[in-house]
């Protein structure tokens, strides 16, 4: 595995992390698809503060997918950083990225948003596989996120993962930010197919302010998953999450978990994914709820990158 590393130029002053993944059989033009996913090597990994990225050297090289890691310097990021991130995953790769523990986003005077933006790129016969830890907002933080992704075509598949947690409980923090806002835009081969967006603010909402309206959830998040073959594959975890309970049965309020079909036309023809989207009671079963559901496509990946998170 061949690592390039190295800070950005002057010239790149708004990217704090630009990474780029290549076959190593890519100048091959005709080669077994399953030997096109056996190797492939970071063109360049850069990054800039307040982001750093690295990829394991040797681990992982026994399965068909290149692990990447990312972390903030600091331990979280802070009001008034406005961060920007590109992932380009090339022809025929497979990659992982997540993290070492929770995403942090501080408060601090004057109630400044942190913003982060993420671009994926996935070209042709690629396979990105997006799972960070969640991210933990402090009390009266403002945390703004904007995530574009970029299939190539429908060979392209991804995996794109975005949750939260209430904040630190043992400062009794539940849903203490003042606003938790993502937004979430898909487009393949240069058409949109999939845009989602929320706000969570701290005020009112029908009567009731945010951590009384969200309960005893400590976690919510979305999971879109997209590609023919990653739906082949969890399509049984997925009919199991579409199932109600039996007549009878008392429901489990400590967790909610649900999926919709995700098509690439209106007139709901051509499916391309589903978006799973779920809310916990505790991070533990999100933990296990996620490791659970995407367990078909670890073997893909070359293992599950929350094993020893919780």
């Amino acid at each position: 595995m061949e690592i390039s590393e190295c800070k950005l130029s002057s010239s790149s002053p708004s990217l704090h992390g630009d990474i780029e993944i290549i076959s190593v059989d890519a100048d091959r033009s005709s080669i077994n698809e399953h030997e096109a996913r056996s190797r492939c090597r970071t063109k360049q990994l850069r990054y800039q503060y307040p982001m750093k990225f690295w990829v394991p050297r040797g681990s992982h090289t026994s399965s068909s997918c290149l692990w990447l890691y990312g972390m903030q310097f600091g331990g979280g990021f802070v009001g008034g950083d406005d961060v920007h991130c590109r992932i380009t995953v090339g022809n025929r790769c497979r990659c992982l990225y997540t993290s070492l523990g929770y995403g942090k986003a501080f408060s601090c005077e004057g109630q400044q948003e942190i913003k982060q933006n993420w671009q994926y790129i996935v070209d042709e016969n690629a396979l990105l596989i997006v799972m960070p830890d969640p991210i933990m907002v402090y009390a009266d933080a403002v945390f703004m996120q904007k995530q574009e992704v970029i299939l190539s075509d429908a060979s392209s598949e991804i995996i794109l993962l975005d949750w939260y947690t209430a904040g630190r409980a043992t400062l009794r923090e539940h849903w203490s930010a003042k606003r938790i806002a993502s937004d979430t835009a898909v487009t393949k081969n240069g058409k949109p197919i999939f845009h989602d967006a929320f706000r969570l603010e701290h005020r009112s909402h029908g009567g009731q302010i945010l951590p009384a309206a969200m309960g005893k959830y400590t976690v919510f998040g979305t999971c879109v998953i997209i590609g023919s073959q990653l739906s082949s594959m969890l399509q049984g975890k997925l009919e199991q999450l579409k199932m109600g309970y039996a007549y009878g049965v008392t429901p489990d309020c400590t967790a909610i978990a649900t999926t919709s079909l995700l098509y690439e036309d209106i007139q709901d023809t051509a499916q391309i994914g589903h978006v799973v989207r779920f809310c916990f009671y505790s991070t533990i079963q999100a933990y296990e709820f996620l490791g659970d559901l995407l367990d078909p496509i670890f073997s893909l990946s070359g293992g599950n990158p929350f094993e020893r998170h919780y």
